[in-house]
């Protein structure tokens, strides 16, 4: 397996995007922060945006060989068991 390179303008990309979630999350719990932008909630939409179509293309960079098939399907059943064994470890 060849080894992975990581594209740093895309994890600057992502942790911008992460950082605009998280600090619409501190506005919904704090509503006296709500006020700093008229456009909180379009800076919203546009970092969870942003963040799922950063976290789309980096799956494909690392998984190429989905356009079979059988490499699909193979890991949606690795991903489903990993975080049904997480949510059982965790909840049980």
């Amino acid at each position: 397996m060849p080894k992975k390179t990581r594209v740093v303008e895309l994890d600057i990309a992502r942790a911008v995007a992460i950082m605009v979630v998280v600090f619409s999350h501190f506005c919904f719990f704090f509503p006296t922060a709500k006020p700093l932008t008229p456009f909180s909630d379009s800076i919203t939409s546009f970092g969870v945006a942003l963040f799922l179509f950063i976290s789309g293309y980096v799956l494909y960079l690392n998984h190429p060989d989905f356009t079979q098939r059988n490499a699909f399907i193979i890991f949606l059943k690795k991903e489903c068991l990993g975080f049904f064994l997480y949510t059982g470890w965790f909840l049980g």
